[in-house]
């Protein structure tokens, strides 16, 4: 910290206050780093990891036998007879995630048990990088404002967005981390006509990592197109990228071979959903930038205009190069997603994943807006050291309420997952019944970690018979609407509390 900060006439309070916000953002990175479902993407990041395929998932555990919860966690352990082969094979069956991430959890995961918790302390690891990485992105975007990297340190150290992700077995941490490294590295590279190796390299890194990186390279263009003292940047540039791309050109041969089951798995971004859930859905990613306090509505009113106010003020007063280069992110990132749903329908803008580097650039957007009051009004510091205070607060507030629970709104598809094992672990001899919809190979082993270790799972494939055994208490978990016709030969119900994917013999209900 003392390396951050010397030789910067900041006050000691704000010194102070980002020591308290470094120390707490760490710890809510990895206090309790197994707490919370284990959710459906994060068991498939273990299964591709160690060299296993959904389709193998579901052709050995879902054959209409009875299995224990061993047995489905066969495929979230280490394999000896899997090679590194084989979790290329499995990564090339879901192209449309860069492997590097997945690799890397092959080889750190197995020291830990379980391994989808060693795969979450290396997300967690990687994202303490994002700190001192968006301290120098801040420091070369906005030069006349000093205070501007400590302040970029508090937010990205205390942003929702980035604890939560910084949290979860997936490569999200990994790709903000070189989304700003790599931005930085441009500027820089720009600024100094030296470093372009070095960015070609993160450029590799982070299309190897996740495919929408690509994005950020056009935005980059763009910014050279617009900015004229930097045209004369274009051939070294050029060449970065060229390299960059020959590089990823295997895994650009992958995707395309596969693109079929791109197309697949990733068309559930089409449907659609009301133009006011969309609207609300945006609203919730600007709020997630500094809080995330479910229910506390007068906080999303206040902090939603906010940030927007942030953004605008900062287009206007920022120097040039910044303001370009902000807007550019953010554009190219949130409105390729956000018009298609709207004209067409579809959520692709829904998921915080899919736009944090928007989200990262409002991030330092109301990091310059409380950097300009302090540079231009010293006296009114004490509002910025105020600010920050209050996300401090917020942030300790939003640790407290997400490690006393379960499940995050971030868990998507298994957020009702810890519902559903409370009501099957408060069962007598419980047998849970799935068949093989889309998510329920990756819910069932989320399941699986959260109930009793001696339940028992009848898997079955879709629309196969099922006669289960007398002298359990049936539950039907996220069924087909086959499989919810056994509900004619027994009393099954619905369960509200879990969003009905989970249906239980009404007449043993304590």
């Amino acid at each position: 910290m003392r390396i951050l900060i010397k030789n910067y006439p900041t006050s000691h309070m704000l010194v102070v206050l980002a020591i308290l916000c470094v120390i707490t953002g760490v710890s809510l990175r990895v206090v309790d780093i197994k707490a919370h479902v284990f959710w459906h993407d994060e068991v498939h990041t273990i299964l591709r990891a160690f060299g296993s395929s959904t389709r193998e998932l579901t052709q050995t555990i879902f054959d209409g036998k009875i299995h224990t919860v061993d047995e489905i966690q066969a495929f979230q352990k280490p394999n000896p007879q899997k090679s590194i082969k084989d979790t290329l094979i499995s990564l090339a069956g879901h192209p449309e995630h860069g492997p590097l991430y997945y690799f890397s959890v092959r080889f750190f995961a197995p020291f830990f048990d379980p391994p989808i918790a060693g795969a979450r302390l290396l997300a967690a690891l990687i994202s303490f990088l994002l700190l001192p990485a968006m301290y120098f992105l801040a420091k070369e975007l906005f030069p006349d404002h000093p205070s501007a990297p400590i302040i970029a340190l508090c937010l990205a150290a205390l942003s929702p967005v980035n604890i939560l992700y910084g949290r979860e077995a997936r490569q999200y941490s990994l790709y903000e981390v070189l989304l700003v490294l790599s931005t930085f590295q441009f500027l820089r590279a720009c600024r100094t006509r030296r470093g372009w190796l070095l960015y070609g390299i993160l450029q590799t890194i982070g299309l190897y990592t996740h495919l929408m990186f690509g994005v950020l390279i056009l935005s980059h263009a763009c910014y050279l197109v617009f900015n004229t003292e930097n045209r004369s940047q274009w051939k070294s540039f050029l060449i970065a990228v060229a390299g960059a791309a020959l590089v990823f050109s295997p895994w650009i041969y992958v995707v395309l071979d596969g693109i079929n089951y791109v197309r697949s798995y990733t068309g559930w971004l089409k449907h659609s959903v009301p133009v006011n859930v969309l609207i609300a859905g945006w609203g919730e990613h600007l709020h997630h930038v500094l809080f995330d306090l479910p229910g506390v509505l007068w906080l999303q009113w206040l902090s939603i205009p906010f940030v927007m106010g942030c953004f605008f003020y900062t287009l206007v007063k920022s120097p040039r190069k910044s303001s370009w280069m902000l807007a550019m992110i953010i554009g190219f990132n949130a409105l390729p997603l956000m018009i298609p749903d709207l004209l067409s329908g579809g959520q692709r803008s829904m998921g915080a994943r899919y736009v944090l580097p928007a989200l990262l650039c409002f991030q330092l957007c109301v990091t310059f807006f409380l950097a300009d009051i302090i540079q231009k009004h010293k006296k009114f510091g004490w509002i910025v050291n105020s600010a920050i205070l209050g996300l401090l607060v917020g942030t300790c507030f939003f640790g407290y309420v997400y490690l006393n629970t379960d499940t995050w709104w971030n868990r998507y598809c298994s957020l009702h997952n810890p519902m559903a094992a409370r009501l099957i672990n408060a069962a007598d001899h419980p047998l849970v019944i799935a068949d093989t919809t889309p998510t329920n190979p990756g819910d069932v082993m989320s399941l699986s970690y959260l109930v009793k270790p001696e339940t028992p799972f009848l898997t079955l494939q879709v629309g196969a018979p099922v006669d289960p055994p007398k002298g359990y208490s049936l539950f039907l978990f996220n069924p087909s609407w086959e499989l919810q016709q056994l509900s004619k030969k027994y009393p099954l119900s619905p369960v509200g509390e879990t969003a009905n994917r989970l249906w239980r013999e009404t007449n043993r209900v304590p």
